[in-house]
């Protein structure tokens, strides 16, 4: 069986699965690509994680069920497309997207469904996601250096900065991908990766990246116990040095770059994006109801008497959740909604004993950060952090999350007894928990720690002083933090 090895630390584990290796890794390790490796048909851009999209879809489409019940907005949102198929302003092109669309949307049901079904599904999946984006950023730091010496091998420049994009479309669509994964791996404990994404997501120069950065590492800092502060902020001199660099190289025009956004004072950037704020508001207006139809803004755009001088298929807003609202309408936008906050409410209660609760919510808060300076609700990157968060809620949901949340706050042991006592009381929190605990408790925390006593007796392990500590430390990390 072929088998590769990923990761480090307690981040490594064995590709063993064929279709890991040939669907899941190349699904992830092209999800970014959105240039030159891409084939344009129709006017619609075939990118390359698109096969394995489908292999996946087809190969896991009995999943699709237990999709739908961990994500029933689904329904919804492709309620919303076919809707604006009715008063769309183009239908051949509405007809396209929507096609698109519903793609989309059965592949992360079936993506779902698996996450919520198999077991070990959602940890590798979100290893495959960082490891990726850790490799991409590899990419972005050789365009980058390249880009010093051969200034055409950069996307633009701030002075003579290089502004960088690897193979997406540009450098704000790269560092949208980055930074949800920068959070995913801040946030459960890897080493490596988190210093790799986040010099990656700098020197994309990317506002929006930035935006992102602000916004889901304050996030981090928030729901993060005490020692996952620590490792988030030793991460902060990572986050000085290029800046500074990038400022030094650039004589501070990056610096007045920033700032633009504040003064919004940017005519090559800022204030287009504003105008298409403006004209998508108006579009929406128009047809409050079903939209002007997906796909169909430009053209919708043209029939009101704006940016006649474009060609239809390159018309957009700036503005993810404008450009939902006037392609999809009320009822697109009430779907857009519900689909992001929807596993906020169980990640939320979870955060206190789950790493990938309060990883997943930093990655959820980063990109919602950033939804007002991209596009197109149909790029598949824009739906990972969901995937893997409507995976998590579905798991949580269940009570079966008791025995993967404690792993990683489990460490690598230091010794055999380390490593039986560590297993002992996986086994005390996964399979007595699962009977003992309540399958939702308000507040986990002291739900399990109180029934501490039995769970070890129901284990069988023996309750002396150091494993009583080391029980509670796995049953509950943010209890034995603070009691630290």
């Amino acid at each position: 069986m072929m088998t590769e090895a990923l990761g480090e630390g307690r981040w490594r584990f064995a590709v063993q699965s064929p279709f890991t290796l040939f669907v899941e890794l190349p699904f992830f390790a092209t999800l970014p690509i959105e240039r030159i490796l891409t084939v344009d048909v129709a006017g619609f851009t075939i990118r390359p994680a698109y096969p394995f999209m489908a292999a996946f879809l087809i190969l896991r489409r009995s999943r699709i069920g237990a999709g739908l019940r961990a994500m029933p907005v689904a329904v919804l949102v492709a309620a919303a497309t076919i809707l604006s198929l009715i008063a769309t302003y183009d239908r051949r092109q509405s007809a396209g997207y929507a096609l698109w669309a519903l793609f989309t949307i059965l592949f992360a049901l079936a993506a779902v469904g698996t996450l919520s079904t198999d077991r070990g599904a959602l940890d590798r999946w979100t290893r495959l996601a960082i490891w990726t984006g850790a490799g991409w950023s590899i990419v972005t730091v050789g365009q980058w250096l390249g880009a010093l010496a051969v200034p055409s091998l950069a996307y633009s420049s701030v002075g003579s900065v290089p502004r960088v994009q690897a193979l997406a479309f540009e450098p704000s669509f790269l560092a949208f991908y980055f930074a949800p994964l920068l959070m995913l791996a801040a946030g459960t404990s890897s080493r490596v990766a988190p210093p790799l994404i986040l010099v990656g997501l700098l020197l994309t120069t990317s506002r929006t990246g930035l935006a992102g950065l602000a916004v889901g590492a304050l996030v981090l800092l928030v729901v993060a116990p005490r020692p996952t502060r620590r490792r988030a902020l030793q991460l902060a001199p990572l986050v000085i040095v290029p800046l500074a660099a990038i400022l030094l190289i650039s004589r501070f025009a990056y610096l007045d770059f920033v700032t633009k956004i504040v003064t919004l004072r940017d005519p090559a950037s800022i204030t287009p994006r504003l105008q298409s704020w403006t004209d998508a508001w108006k579009l929406f207006l128009a047809r409050p109801v079903t939209g002007v139809g997906t796909g169909a803004y430009g053209a919708a755009a043209h029939a009101h008497g704006i940016d006649l001088g474009g060609a239809t298929s390159q018309i957009k807003t700036t503005n993810l959740v404008l450009e939902t609202m006037a392609e999809l309408g009320i009822v697109g936008l009430v779907s857009f909604v519900l689909w992001a906050f929807g596993p906020v409410p169980e990640l939320w209660r979870a955060r206190a004993w789950d790493a990938r609760a309060r990883a997943l919510l930093a990655a959820i808060a980063a990109a919602i950060a950033m939804f007002p300076f991209v596009q197109t609700w149909w790029v598949p990157y824009h739906w990972l952090p969901w995937i893997l968060a409507f995976g998590l809620r579905a798991e949580l949901r269940t009570g079966k999350p008791l025995r993967a949340a404690v792993a990683p706050s489990l460490g690598r042991p230091r010794s055999a007894e380390g490593q039986r006592s560590g297993e002992r009381c996986q086994d005390a929190v996964g399979d007595a928990g699962a009977r003992l605990a309540d399958r939702r408790p308000r507040r986990p925390c002291n739900s399990i720690v109180e029934r501490g006593p039995q769970l070890i007796e129901a284990a069988g392990i023996e309750q002396d002083g150091r494993l009583g500590r080391q029980f509670r430390h796995c049953a509950c990390p943010a209890c034995s933090d603070r009691e630290a």
